[in-house]
């Protein structure tokens, strides 16, 4: 347990790796544990972005970067990038230059704070959704959603007591529509 959080304390903050050396040592000494050396090494300049930057500071990742499908990786927004002629992104050679860099106990501090970020994010979304002016929006939307869906549903059933050929012409999804998404978006 202290190896590997000795390793993702000195992963996450490198200006720090002496502090966690001295308190290694220090477990070593005084308690007699048999500790493993504590061995990053730094990071090139040609590898690009790393990714334990990224992962110290989520939010701004989150904010400036998106996923593009085609090409399998995340490409910085415009907006981000106004003073540079270039953008920069982010693939698996990144994530792989970032583990042979930082070895293997990175994954585990990435995978920690995209967890604590998604967690925080997720608790922020749950007390939107509870506010008394947002959920009676949304009941209202829901009801006109259940109203929609059993007018179509009674035309459907008028239609095949009729003739029965109308039944495959008439439509049962129901599409919520643009112009009501966009009005709810304002309300809010």
């Amino acid at each position: 347990y202290l190896n590997q959080t000795f390793h993702n304390h000195t992963a996450i903050a490198l200006h720090n790796w002496k502090s966690y050396t001295e308190m290694r040592n220090l477990a070593i000494e005084k308690y007699g544990l048999h500790l493993s050396e504590i061995e990053l090494p730094s990071q090139t300049l040609e590898q690009g972005l790393d990714v334990l930057e990224l992962m110290r500071n989520i939010h701004v990742f989150v904010s400036r970067y998106t996923y593009n499908l085609n090409t399998q990786c995340f490409v910085e927004k415009l907006s981000a990038a106004l003073d540079r002629k270039h953008l920069n992104t982010i693939s698996i050679r990144h994530v792989a230059n970032s583990i042979r860099t930082h070895g293997t106990g990175i994954t585990h501090t990435t995978i920690n704070f995209a967890y604590q970020y998604l967690a925080q994010r997720f608790q922020i979304f749950n007390q939107f959704l509870f506010d008394d002016h947002i959920r009676s929006q949304l009941m209202k939307e829901a009801r006109m959603v259940q109203a929609e869906m059993k007018a179509k549903s009674d035309a459907i059933k008028l239609s095949s007591k009729q003739g029965g050929y109308l039944t495959s012409m008439v439509d049962d999804k129901f599409e919520y529509p643009v112009e009501r998404a966009l009005r709810l978006m304002r309300d809010i």
